[in-house]
């Protein structure tokens, strides 16, 4: 934690480790889950993280007879503590960039999603903190000489989680580190890191991630029920609203007839409603609830029918 105050600029009051055994059941070897809320008082901040068991447990007749609760791993414990408490230094000062954030949320739409979204970062802001805390996690291995952690740990991050922008604000926050007498904290550097984002593309990340970049045209017709109003697609292009449900209206060519066309990278996912999830469309051979997801290959022509509405 000595090494955390350090390279963030700043101390914590307290810092508080909430074991949690019944937060979520592993079902791998090693796994874990946290969370870090913030406790304000007259005094000062106070960090806090709450842990779920580690590894495990085989399943035994009595509660008296455990011994330990699955918190037994000494390298998750250490990694866990890095992770979460960095979440106290970097969450409080990226709330108040999440609109300059959002100006980007391209690059999860477009990019990103396929990747976040089983992973519970499929919120932009959400995604690009989970960046930098886990950059943090690097830098601050680097600065204690530990390269073999760092290198395991951008392995993890970056392979293994697809956590791709790491790269770009590792460079970034070699200026932080180099320049300590102009950024005295994180929080004078928040700014400036940010830029990362204003200077990559959803090609650029598409391309870390391995993903095409080529483009077609696809042209959507849709049958709907009599006096559905206006109809809207959303999904996970800039062209279709990026999962915005009121931004695309499609063209009225009938009274039970809608159609668009737009360009589309070839992983395509969309939905269609009435302006709201509320009223988010029933499709036809698609299970409710569910986007329309395709594998697009050439410039192609769709055709679906909405059965109802969300009421």
């Amino acid at each position: 934690m000595a090494e955390m105050e350090k390279y963030y600029g700043q101390k914590f009051l307290a810092y508080r480790f909430y074991v949690n055994p019944f937060d979520v059941l592993p079902y791998s070897e090693v796994f874990w889950h946290g969370n870090g809320p913030m406790f304000k008082s007259d005094k000062g901040q106070i960090a806090n993280m709450i842990s779920s068991a580690y590894v495990p447990l085989k399943k035994k007749n009595n509660i008296k007879d455990y011994t330990e609760f699955g918190f037994n791993h000494p390298e998750t414990t250490n990694f866990l503590i890095t992770h979460e408490f960095g979440h106290s230094f970097v969450n409080q000062y990226l709330g108040q960039y999440e609109s300059k954030i959002n100006e980007s949320n391209n690059l999860m739409s477009e990019a990103l999603i396929g990747k976040m979204d089983g992973q519970g970062y499929s919120y932009w802001p959400s995604c690009v903190g989970e960046h930098i805390v886990r950059t943090g996690e690097i830098r601050i291995a680097l600065t204690n000489g530990n390269t073999q952690l760092a290198e395991k740990l951008r392995k993890q991050h970056i392979l293994e989680n697809s956590f791709v922008l790491i790269p770009d604000f590792e460079k970034k926050m070699e200026e932080y580190e180099n320049n300590r007498k102009k950024y005295k904290t994180f929080k004078d550097f928040v700014p400036e890191l940010l830029t990362v984002l204003d200077k990559t593309s959803v090609e650029k990340v598409r391309e870390k991630l391995g993903l095409p970049n080529e483009k077609y045209q696809i042209t959507l017709t849709l049958t709907v029920p009599e006096n559905s109003g206006d109809v809207y697609i959303t999904g996970n292009q800039s062209a279709i609203g990026s999962w915005n449900p009121q931004k695309i209206k499609l063209d009225k060519t009938n009274e039970t007839t809608r159609q668009i066309t737009f360009d589309s990278y070839p992983d395509l996912r969309f939905k269609l409603t009435k302006g709201s999830w509320d009223t988010e469309g029933i499709i036809d051979g698609i299970e409710e609830g569910k986007d329309v997801a395709l594998s697009i290959d050439k410039n192609t022509s769709l055709n679906y029918t909405i059965k109802n509405w969300k009421q």
